[in-house]
């Protein structure tokens, strides 16, 4: 069931990447958490991914998709989903029944989805997935009671943000403890499109290609400088651009030397007779 939901998230995204992308196909990086453990630890599988703002055709073209429609999202989530549990349950009339009955009911708008774009930093998304990945389906200090025969512990509920206490007997809560074991060799981070292992090498060689032109531009950028700033002292460039010397005084003619520089917010910034570089005598 976890591997379905999985796979499922991953063909919905692909789908509407390309979707998005007026129909081209194009691989798209995605890191994805299966989670099946709700806010108050029962079950309550889903997925949590980060995909990248794009991915690659065939050729090795980057595609930019800033912008995916949220409602096609919650209605591709909802045909993946139950076309993944069409499969693995085989034809099982009241199986059918259930999903007819979800498209009747949520057809209009899809299932439930939380999909919003976010700028985080790199150390902030790696503590995004540890958060889902390292923590137990409860943490201890919930736990609140035992006396036994039953355990109390709480949660904050989604709607309200307020804290919910919750006794069950001990061996439901055991139960609902141990339905968040995954199987064997289960993974719950899982790569997909260009974060897969298979895909590092074509994901190098694009970099590679990124970066030779980024070295190319930054090339031609430095040779316009040189054409444009000529070489020289900032008073031979003045001299040279504006055909005015900023060292002559306008009054006399005679060459100026700096001797004090004012600010009329911060006052003197710097004065030659101060200058511990010069030993001015009086």
């Amino acid at each position: 069931m976890q591997k379905m939901l999985a796979d499922s998230a991953v063909k919905m995204i692909k789908d509407v990447i390309s979707i998005c992308n007026k129909g081209m196909k194009i691989e798209p990086g995605i890191i994805l958490v299966v989670q099946t453990a709700g806010k108050a630890s029962t079950w309550n599988p889903h997925v949590h991914f980060l995909i990248t703002e794009g991915g690659l055709d065939k050729d090795g073209v980057w595609h930019n998709v800033s912008y995916m429609d949220y409602k096609m999202i919650r209605k591709k989530w909802m045909y993946y989903l139950l076309k993944g549990v069409r499969e693995i349950m085989g034809d099982d009339e009241e199986v059918e029944r259930i999903i007819d009955e979800i498209y009747e009911e949520r057809g209009k708008e899809g299932l439930i989805i939380y999909a919003k774009k976010e700028k985080v930093r790199k150390r902030d998304i790696v503590g995004y997935l540890i958060k889902y990945v390292a923590s137990p389906p409860i943490a201890l200090s919930r736990i609140v009671g035992y006396d036994f025969d039953t355990v109390t512990y709480w949660y904050k509920e989604h709607a309200t943000g307020k804290g919910v206490a919750v006794t069950v007997p001990v061996y439901e809560f055991i139960r609902r403890m141990i339905q968040h074991i995954m199987p064997k060799q289960f993974k719950m981070v899982r790569h997909y499109g260009l974060y897969a292992r298979n895909k590092v090498s074509k994901v190098r060689k694009v970099l590679e290609r990124i970066f030779e032109g980024v070295k190319d531009v930054a090339q031609e950028f430095r040779n316009l400088m040189e054409r444009v700033i000529a070489p020289g002292s900032y008073r031979e460039r003045m001299i040279k651009s504006f055909g005015k010397d900023p060292f002559k005084c306008p009054k006399c003619g005679c060459e100026m030397q700096l001797w004090e520089i004012w600010h009329p917010k911060y006052g003197v910034i710097y004065s030659f007779p101060d200058d511990p570089r010069y030993d001015v005598k009086e």
